[in-house]
This record gives C-alpha cells, sequence and structure tokens, in this order.
C-alpha cells in the first residue's frame, strides 16, 4: 500500500505572452555539471512552483563583468551594498535578498511550443536606492529597450528552430566566466 499526499491544484497562473509583474518568492543559485555555467532559479507567488525564471550568468566579453543576473538584482532594487560614480557592487551570491521583490518578466512560446521566461527583466514599480532612481518614464524606457530585446531574440533564435530538431541545440550565448574570479560557491 502506498501514501499519497493529494494536493488541490490552484492551476499554472496566467501563461499568455506579454509582461507580468510578479512577487518573488524563491531563489535558488545552481550550476550545470559541477563546473558549468552558474545559474538562478526565480519563483513567484502569482504562479505555482514549477513555473521559474532560470537566469543564467552572462558576461561582456570586454570587461568580464556579468550582467544577466546582476540585471535581475538591480531591477529587483535587491542586494545593493554600494554605489559610487555609476558602479554598484551588488551582492548575487545571496539569492535570498530576491524574496518579496517585485519585477516584470516577460513570458513567451519557445520552439518548442511550451511557455519560458525572459531573463531580461524589467522594474515593476517606481523606486529609489542608493545607486538609482526609477520613476514612470524611466520604466517605461526600460521595458521598451527589453521588448526590443526579447522580440529580437524570439525573431531570430525562437521561430527559426520552432517545429525542426535544432530546437534544444546548444546555446550559442555562453562566453563562459572569467575563472580566476569565480566566487559562486
Amino acid at each position: 500500500m502506498a501514501k499519497l499526499t493529494l494536493k488541490k491544484s490552484t492551476g499554472l497562473g496566467d501563461l499568455s505572452q506579454g509582461w507580468k509583474t510578479v512577487t518573488i518568492n524563491g531563489a535558488k543559485k545552481g550550476r550545470y555539471d559541477n563546473n558549468g555555467t552558474k545559474y538562478i532559479d526565480i519563483t513567484f507567488e502569482e504562479y505555482d512552483e514549477k513555473i521559474k525564471l532560470r537566469a543564467h550568468q552572462k558576461f561582456i566579453k570586454a570587461t568580464n563583468e556579468e550582467f544577466c543576473i546582476g540585471n535581475i538584482f538591480r531591477y529587483a532594487g535587491a542586494g545593493i551594498q554600494e554605489a559610487q560614480d555609476g558602479v554598484a557592487e551588488i551582492d548575487t551570491k545571496t539569492p535570498s535578498h530576491l524574496i518579496g521583490k517585485k519585477i516584470q518578466v516577460y513570458f513567451f512560446k519557445n520552439a518548442k511550443g511550451y511557455t519560458d521566461i525572459s531573463d531580461n527583466v524589467c522594474v515593476a514599480e517606481p523606486m529609489k536606492n542608493i545607486a538609482e532612481e526609477w520613476d514612470e518614464a524611466g520604466i517605461k524606457e526600460l521595458k521598451s529597450e527589453q521588448t526590443y530585446r526579447i522580440e529580437k531574440y524570439i525573431n531570430e533564435y525562437v521561430k527559426p528552430k520552432a517545429n525542426s530538431d535544432s530546437w534544444d541545440a546548444p546555446s550559442s550565448n555562453d562566453s563562459g566566466p572569467p575563472e580566476d574570479n569565480d566566487d559562486w560557491d
């Protein structure tokens, strides 16, 4: 005989394409294949725990500055330790800084037809922190820039792979972390 805990389904939430304002209720860092690409899984109060944003570390090649996970913290107003002369020090090693913060995320259909969440996020509401201040106009401009990036990605990478066997081909956007500055663990 087996015991099974039965949960009442509350649904997955609104998975339609577009921007959604969400409140972060979980954030956990991880790494592929022990020493591979690092990522952070983020879950939201408004959605079932199966719906998550997985953001991978991405680096600016010229400066080795990580920007993908850093921007999620930045636009959530989380983990900012200090700021001076346009440079902010953000603690991305502590995912719990994100808990309770609001951001806007963009849902879209991937090449296989499943729902994905873009890692190009946006500020959810006007805010001020030690690094910067976001008003409605700034948020609208950022959202427009992020929408352009997301739509470009969908048109150039997602749509061409739809209904093909290459939908799960390895990503070409992993520039790799600077190995001598690996402070993830």
